[in-house]
């Protein structure tokens, strides 16, 4: 019989940390190979898998695409492509963002269950939003395990939270018990993994997501359109758990779209606060011009163009200071 060789995990916000302490508890003699998702900046080198090296003394390395999945493998995504399991190796993929992210932890998560099923251990860590829950669903779904990091331990809890309310079989323990307990989860024997997945999670794990002229094959238009590329976003659910996908591949879990949707509000109050402004600004010099020639009516007319281009602006400028207060607020710890 196999026993669970897989282990992938996935982090964001005050992921550093939890990473450095987890990878450093884990046992010396795991039997599985590691690989690890934390988000990052597109064009920012990652000096991750040397911060993991240093805090644990093991070999940890930037993923390569085609690397054998073997015992003792830790790898971590690097900045700009997805990680995902073709098999028994190790993919990486520039396609489409997913959830915001490239590399994302959902295609991570999709294919370890897609090839690996029961063998596979997934396990959450501090972060914003809910990438990963999806697919921490579809490990359980597929005979799979799931570890979560205690959200009341977490530094960003989010994360962890919708991953327990995506797939509540889940173990939610402290950093200090979860490289044991990985240990422990490793030496069961289990049937052997691979099982099916929705067609949309499906694609998010192929090497041709890159781009599509097909259909979407299943699913429903949607009212919404894709923040990345405005194309339509058609939704597909499995009977419980949403998902939007546009025909470009971007993919978004119900709560990382009403965030995306926030920040393109705030974008387009921005464009026209600052334009409300200059048309202040502009009405205000005409003004001054008109008084000079001896103007008056088309003085009177570019002074109330001011005054109601100014109103105007400090109104959308209150929304976006309460806007920004309130993320600071969301924000602290």
């Amino acid at each position: 019989m196999p026993h669970r060789d897989l282990v992938v995990i996935g982090a964001s916000a005050g992921g550093v940390e939890a990473l450095r302490a987890l990878v450093a508890s884990l046992p010396r003699d795991l039997a599985a190979a590691v690989l690890i998702v934390l988000h990052l900046p597109p064009d920012s080198p990652s000096a991750l898998a040397q911060i993991l090296s240093r805090a644990s003394g093991r070999r940890v390395t930037k993923a390569v695409s085609d690397q054998r999945l073997e015992p003792g493998l830790i790898m971590v995504a690097p900045a700009g492509a997805h990680l995902v399991v073709h098999g028994n190796q190790a993919k990486l993929l520039t396609g489409p963002r997913v959830n915001a992210h490239r590399p994302s932890i959902d295609p991570l998560f999709f294919s370890a269950a897609r090839w690996k099923g029961p063998q596979t251990i997934g396990v959450i860590l501090s972060g914003t939003l809910d990438d990963g829950s999806a697919g921490m669903r579809a490990i359980v779904r597929l005979g799979g395990r799931g570890i979560v990091q205690d959200p009341d331990e977490a530094l960003y809890p989010d994360m962890p939270m919708h991953a327990l309310r995506e797939a509540p079989t889940c173990e939610a323990l402290p950093l200090a018990k979860i490289g044991a307990r990985l240990g422990e989860l490793t030496r069961e024997e289990v049937e052997d993994g691979g099982g099916e997945l929705g067609i949309e999670p499906q694609r998010e794990t192929e090497q041709d997501m890159q781009s599509s002229e097909e259909p979407i094959r299943e699913g429903r238009p949607s009212a919404f359109s894709c923040p990345d590329c405005h194309g339509v976003l058609w939704e597909v659910s499995d009977g419980e758990v949403a998902r939007y996908r546009c025909r470009v591949g971007h993919a978004f879990s119900p709560v990382t779209l009403a965030s995306q949707q926030e920040e393109s509000v705030q974008d387009a109050l921005w464009t026209a606060y600052r334009a409300l402004r200059e048309s202040a600004s502009l009405s205000r010099r005409l003004a001054d011009r008109a008084r000079d020639q001896g103007l008056e009516g088309s003085e009177r007319q570019y002074r109330a163009r001011e005054l109601d281009a100014s109103a105007k602006a400090e109104s959308i400028e209150k929304v976006l200071m309460q806007a920004a207060s309130d993320a600071v607020s969301h924000a602290e710890p």
